[in-house]
């Protein structure tokens, strides 16, 4: 289990300084490095979620401070839009998890696209209760499309990518195959 928390480690350290250089909004593996986690490398969940929060808090405040250029980046985690972003990376790490007991091509799939799903309606509720309330719902969701798109791809290419890597090293070839 060491091996698993070791490699589950290294791959959310380089998703977390990933997020430090230029990329697509929204094309990043960070949530796709949780779901590992939270389905195979650290058993206690609480443990998962803590180490994803944690990761997410350390560089949105390294981002916000010094790459935004916010002053205070404190003032950000008081906003609807960072509390309804983190759950919706909560609710994405739940579906991964759930979907993932089992790793198959099917689950896969479906964790990336649920759990795009899952970050991108609810990240996307934040933004409107902070700057859209005085439009219609759908409009924040439009407007969103573009992200999502990102998201979608980054969530499905992130987690072939993380799960491929897991199964050689750990040789879970014939479970992480199966359909």
């Amino acid at each position: 289990m060491k091996t698993k928390n070791w490699l589950s480690g290294v791959l959310i350290a380089l998703s977390a300084c990933s997020r430090f250089f230029p990329h697509p909004y929204n094309l990043s593996p960070i949530l796709p490095a949780t779901w590992l986690v939270g389905s195979k490398g650290i058993a206690s969940k609480i443990s998962s979620i803590a180490s994803m929060v944690l990761v997410l808090l350390f560089t949105d405040i390294l981002l916000n401070y010094y790459v935004y250029d916010m002053g205070n980046p404190f003032l950000y985690m008081t906003s609807a839009t960072f509390i309804f972003t983190y759950l919706g990376h909560l609710s994405a790490w739940a579906v991964g998890t759930a979907l993932l007991s089992k790793t198959s091509f099917v689950r896969i799939t479906g964790a990336a696209v649920g759990g795009s799903i899952a970050f991108f309606l609810l990240s996307n509720l934040g933004v409107y209760l902070e700057v859209y309330n005085l439009k219609p719902l759908w409009n924040v969701y439009l407007d969103g499309l573009p992200f999502y798109k990102n998201t979608l791809i980054g969530n499905i290419l992130f987690s072939y990518l993380f799960f491929g890597i897991y199964s050689i090293a750990f040789k879970e070839q014939k479970e992480t195959i199966s359909i």
